[in-house]
């Protein structure tokens, strides 16, 4: 919470202006707060503003709350945030590293990339203004999608490993 918020948001120009002030007066707390610690904030599991969970607003009854299946998935899904969201940052670099993407079409790379640089576009913009969890829930399928960039990366160099163990024997 800022109690300047109200203040400070009013106009662009006061925002960077009360941005480099307290850059000025803290740059290395900062530094880390808009350099990664924000974006963690942006990609937790954890509702910050809102009802908490999977919601925004306050609900009487969900499945989530009574049937098997979706408490189980909803599990599974904690468990499997943070690792899917690290492969899904890891996919969203490789996306642009040539010698990783050497093994997709044209078309593929051109999605991945896309892909790539709106999750990038995304981030960025609510690093710079108000970093909350519930407005990544929409594209973190998005993000999810990405962490395959990588395992089929994996994928690929096991592949050609065991086939290159495969013709010396």
């Amino acid at each position: 919470f800022d109690p300047d918020a109200s203040r400070v948001k009013s106009e662009l120009g006061s925002v960077l202006k009360e941005v480099k002030r307290r850059f000025s007066t803290e740059p290395i707390r900062h530094l880390k707060w808009y350099g990664y610690e924000k974006g963690i904030m942006l990609w937790s599991w954890k509702m910050v503003v809102g009802a908490g969970e999977h919601w925004v607003y306050p609900v009487t009854d969900s499945p989530y709350f009574h049937n098997p299946l979706f408490t189980t998935s909803s599990q599974v899904m904690k468990i499997l945030h943070w690792p899917l969201v690290l492969l899904g940052l890891l996919g969203t670099l490789i996306a642009w590293i040539p010698r990783y993407t050497q093994e997709y079409s044209k078309d593929q790379i051109f999605f991945i990339r896309g892909l790539s640089l709106f999750l990038m576009y995304y981030t960025a913009v609510h690093i710079l203004s108000f970093a909350i969890p519930r407005y990544t829930i929409p594209i973190r399928p998005l993000l999810y999608t990405m962490a395959f960039v990588p395992m089929i990366h994996f994928k690929v160099l096991m592949q050609k490993k065991w086939k290159d163990r495969k013709s010396v024997v």
